[in-house]
């Protein structure tokens, strides 16, 4: 009994660590396998890797022109702030929308505007959240303002 509470308890740190690091439900898991061979032997969690995601939270060191020009599809770029409540909802309709984006070969990168002042200078964000759709390296849409999850798909589809 002690054994499947510990399986148990595992299963579900992985699951949740899988949240916090940013596992999208358009990944899966390949494997868990939980091995377990006695009552004092601690029980082994295995996760393989899973696919990329198509949500993307831009960092300091990452390169948007390069992540744009090797986009297959679409990409949907937010440009958000943490104090703002808008780009709250905003945040959890994208995360929503992530296999529409996956199955359209399209990339959402979310970029906060605290973090990437340059960024929102040089795309002319004047309202938050401002989504703007890029597609063959141009902007062909823009968004200023809480859009809904069919005008994200929309966005995405295009």
């Amino acid at each position: 009994m002690k054994n499947i509470l510990n399986m148990a308890t595992l299963v579900a740190l992985a699951i949740i660590a899988q949240g916090i690091v940013g596992c999208s439900t358009s990944e899966r898991l390949e494997r868990i396998s939980l091995v377990s061979n006695s009552d004092t032997t601690p029980v082994k969690l295995d996760v393989a890797p899973t696919s990329k995601s198509s949500l993307l939270n831009l960092t300091a060191k990452d390169d948007l022109d390069a992540i744009i020009r090797s986009a297959e599809g679409n990409v949907l770029i937010d440009f958000y702030a943490d104090w703002c409540g808008p780009c709250k909802t905003q945040g959890r309709i994208l995360h929503e929308m992530e296999m529409t984006a996956s199955s359209n070969k399209a990339v959402i990168i979310k970029i906060n505007v605290d973090e990437h002042q340059d960024l929102a200078t040089k795309y002319q964000v004047a309202a938050l959240p401002t989504l703007i759709l890029i597609r063959d390296q141009k902007i062909v849409e823009r968004q200023m303002g809480l859009a809904s999850q069919t005008r994200v798909a929309s966005l995405l589809s295009q």
